[in-house]
């Protein structure tokens, strides 16, 4: 039986507690400044840690949906992940959830991080390029697509649950029978 530091999942749990560690680091200026503490350095750093928070809680959000995905093929699929699982080095297992969760996370948050050049604020057309991703994230990348993700993953979780439990027990009841005296 592997250590539970050794398993995908807890594997995937330890990278999502980093995650929401850093994007906690990250909000720490504005908790300073919503103390009263301000100082003309803390300005500039505030702007980019705020745009790295909004990164880290994009990344936070989709680890959710990732570690949901893996139990899916856990549970769906129990035979082709257990063979996955055993044929496949435990760092390309992990990268196959976690950079396509970095990648999305920097490429949603892109506008964040024009906006921390001030003279775009004054084109036209980028503010309303801007708006339109604004409304395309965060709603819908991390809030209406991955809550119906969800849904949909842990409703198979469900349904493929029960079918083993019956697997198992029509095994149990077909063992249990025939070692009875005939």
């Amino acid at each position: 039986r592997p250590k539970i530091r050794e398993t995908s999942f807890n594997q995937l749990l330890a990278v999502m507690c980093i995650v929401d560690s850093l994007f906690i680091f990250c909000n720490i200026m504005s908790c300073l400044q919503a103390f009263g503490i301000k100082h003309g350095h803390l300005k500039i750093i505030r702007g980019v840690m705020d745009a790295f928070a909004q990164v880290w809680m994009c990344s936070s959000v989709l680890m959710i949906v990732a570690l949901t995905f893996e139990r899916h093929f856990a549970i769906r699929s129990p035979h082709r992940y257990r063979i996955h699982i055993r044929t496949t080095e435990w760092w390309k297992h992990l990268s196959f959830y976690v950079v396509p969760v970095t990648v999305l996370s920097v490429i949603f948050n892109i506008p964040i991080f024009m906006n921390l050049q001030r003279s775009w604020l004054k084109n036209r057309t980028y503010l309303e390029v801007n708006l339109y991703l604004r409304m395309f994230h965060p709603l819908t990348t991390t809030g209406v697509a991955p809550i119906l993700i969800l849904i949909i993953l842990n409703v198979r979780i469900t349904t493929g649950i029960k079918n083993l439990q019956a697997i198992f027990l029509t095994a149990l009841f077909q063992k249990k029978r025939a070692s009875l005296p005939q």
